[in-house]
């Protein structure tokens, strides 16, 4: 029984370094592309803010999207209910592009979701964040 624990355990370690390790080459990929990291909006997947360029980008391991800022149409608070009664928050946005016209960004609790959903809005009007 130990055994079957300890592999399962193992397995999970390795498959969560693989990721990482993937995501960091899609964000070197991102990087060298010219998207420059202003803000870390986190999420999953990860959600980036290129505030030079007026740019957004979706990270994830398998893969990056960059759209503009001026894509975005609109953002919403998401929630649904696990089988625990624990809340799921999601950020929903709509973009105007034909390739990506929904994406959603999952975060961890409300707070968090809330937080990056006023930044977002925020950004698209074109006001600086508050300084903390």
């Amino acid at each position: 029984m130990y055994a079957l624990v300890g592999t399962v355990l193992v397995v999970m370690v390795s498959l969560a370094y693989w990721n990482s390790q993937k995501l960091n080459r899609q964000l070197q990929r991102l990087e060298s592309s010219g998207f420059v990291i202003t803000e870390d909006l986190q999420g999953e997947p990860k959600l980036l803010y290129d505030e030079s360029h007026q740019r957004l980008a979706l990270l994830s391991p398998q893969g990056y999207e960059v759209l503009q800022l001026s894509e975005l149409i609109s953002s919403e608070i998401l929630y649904d209910l696990d089988k625990r009664g624990d809340k799921n928050y999601r950020l929903e946005l709509i973009f105007n592009a034909t390739r990506l016209p929904k994406q959603e960004v999952r975060y961890r609790d409300e707070f968090l979701a809330e937080r990056i959903h006023k930044r977002l809005r925020q950004a698209r009007l074109g006001l600086e964040p508050p300084a903390h």
